[in-house]
């Protein structure tokens, strides 16, 4: 009787037991432990017997591996799930996948949910700084460091950051030791060195410091064409420190200044130290210098101790421009990009107060004729829906003065109808050479309230440049839409108006 009831109490309690049994992928989110333990976590779950740890651990798994489409793919298998390490892990691959909203959305409700996500934390951050509002990112970057000290992505969202050059360097070394045992991409590793490195040689010398400032102001825009109506670029004039007129590109899809190495030459540049550029619109890294020029002339502006990045070769091919200039130098600001005037109007904004608590603070345009501009890696990023034929995509864009035509990436369209491969053409760019992998012969794109056609689109591959961001750039923006509008452009706050 007494053996009976032993095990009439074993099988009764154990459905219980099972199912208090805790999942080896919990916590998880809370990165409380190096990468290889967390694939070690996510391996455990996927081999128990619990639909929810399964789940739960390969979501841990894709958290770890999946980028761009691959991310899309992930966070749609988590579109039913409710819980706070669910969430924190959707808000990760919204982010890769180049949903910043719905991103947004999951790591608040993680947060709602348990404050100890630090995952969420730092995804929050993410968003948060590439919608410019810097001082709720440091905060919740700083939230997901009071949990756990070495966790790379607020790191290194901290050094971003930094108000000081020292405390940029103290960001970065500990982005690169906790990086090395974490499992941080090596690209990434090796570029927070290289920034480590030229940090050093500045020392605490400030940099682009202001002269002069003559706004409101403009200025003029050179349209310059292979053939009547084949526009490739536009030009502005710049001085370095000379009479000399420095034929510069206008490209918004470039980040600070570019020297052909002739015109740093004659500029006299400093050299500091050596490093590396990602993207580019290449083959996904080039060799560069880092120095300082002496006297940077816009007109409008006129800075001294400007830092230029100088390419190893010519910049055009044919030497149309031996400098580009990207937007974010005149940040702040707002511009008008008006190819119709052939001018770009700067004028200075206003500072309003911004909210720094990062649980309240709202990164979204209530007006539906403001379009979001997203700043990452030096990028700026606008959304934009895609759509032909009856399939429809949203993704983020390049917002890109500097290109001469639109192009769409590879995994949005390949299975689109009207989508022809073209034997995998190549045509070269600053960062080296692109493989054209074919054309779509149309597409309807809406940013904001903006619609337009484009006929025989081209597609690349921008896997790569998804993989070194962090997160999905899905097409590039070009002056085949962008030199027919006017464009209202505010970068203190990263807004932008088509009128």
């Amino acid at each position: 009787m007494t053996l009976l009831r032993s095990l009439l109490t074993l099988i009764l309690c154990a459905p219980f037991t099972l199912a208090a049994a805790e999942c080896p992928a919990d916590g998880g989110a809370r990165l409380q432990q190096t990468r290889l333990e967390l694939s070690a976590m996510a391996r455990d779950a996927m081999h128990t017997n619990s639909p929810r740890c399964v789940k739960l651990g390969a979501a841990l798994a894709d958290s770890l591996d999946r980028s761009g489409a691959g991310a899309c793919a992930a966070a749609r298998k988590l579109d039913d799930e409710t819980g706070a390490e669910f969430c924190s892990l959707r808000s990760l691959l919204e982010w890769r996948c180049g949903r910043p909203r719905a991103a947004h959305a999951s790591a608040l409700e993680a947060l709602r949910q348990d404050e100890d996500q630090t995952l969420a934390w730092t995804v929050l951050g993410r968003v948060l700084e590439a919608r410019f509002h810097d001082a709720a990112a440091r905060h919740a970057y700083q939230e997901a460091l009071t949990r756990v000290p070495g966790e790379p992505g607020a790191l290194i969202g901290m050094a971003h950051l930094a108000q000081s050059r020292g405390r940029r360097r103290e960001f970065l070394e500990r982005y690169i030791e906790a990086g090395e045992g974490r499992g941080e991409r090596g690209e990434r590793l090796r570029s927070a060195r290289e920034n480590l490195a030229l940090s050093c040689a500045l020392g605490d010398r400030p940099v682009w410091v202001v002269d002069s400032a003559n706004l409101p102001g403009s200025l003029p825009l050179r349209p310059i064409a292979d053939r009547p109506g084949d526009l490739r670029a536009y030009l502005i004039n710049l001085h370095l420190g000379s009479k000399r007129t420095i034929p510069t590109l206008l490209d918004s899809g470039a980040s600070g200044l570019h020297l052909s190495p002739k015109t740093a030459q004659r500029a006299g540049v400093e050299f500091l130290s050596e490093g590396r550029l990602y993207g580019g619109g290449g083959s996904g890294e080039h060799q560069i210098e880092r120095g300082i020029v002496k006297t940077v002339d816009l007109g409008v502006l006129v800075y001294h101790d400007g830092l230029a990045a100088v390419a190893s070769r010519s910049l055009h091919p044919r030497g149309r421009y031996t400098a580009i200039i990207g937007m974010d130098l005149l940040g702040g600001l707002e511009l008008v990009f008006d190819p119709g005037a052939s001018r770009l109007s700067v004028a200075p904004l206003e500072q309003d107060p911004v909210c720094e608590d990062p649980l309240l603070a709202n990164p979204w345009p209530d007006d539906p004729s403001l379009v979001p501009i997203l700043r990452v890696e030096g990028q700026l990023l606008v959304p934009l829906r895609l759509s032909h034929e009856g399939w429809e995509m949203e993704t983020l864009a390049l917002f890109d003065t500097g290109a001469s035509k639109s192009l769409v990436d590879l995994s949005l369209v390949s299975s689109a109808r009207g989508f022809r491969r073209s034997g995998r053409k190549r045509a070269r760019g600053y960062g080296g050479t692109m493989a054209l992998e074919g054309e779509i012969h149309s597409l309807e794109l809406s940013l904001g309230e903006h619609h337009s056609t484009l006929r025989r689109v081209p597609v690349i591959d921008l896997s790569k440049r998804a993989a070194l961001a962090g997160i999905r750039v899905g097409a590039q923006l070009g002056l085949d839409v962008l030199s027919h509008e006017v464009c209202e452009i505010d970068l203190r706050y990263g807004m932008l108006r088509i009128r």
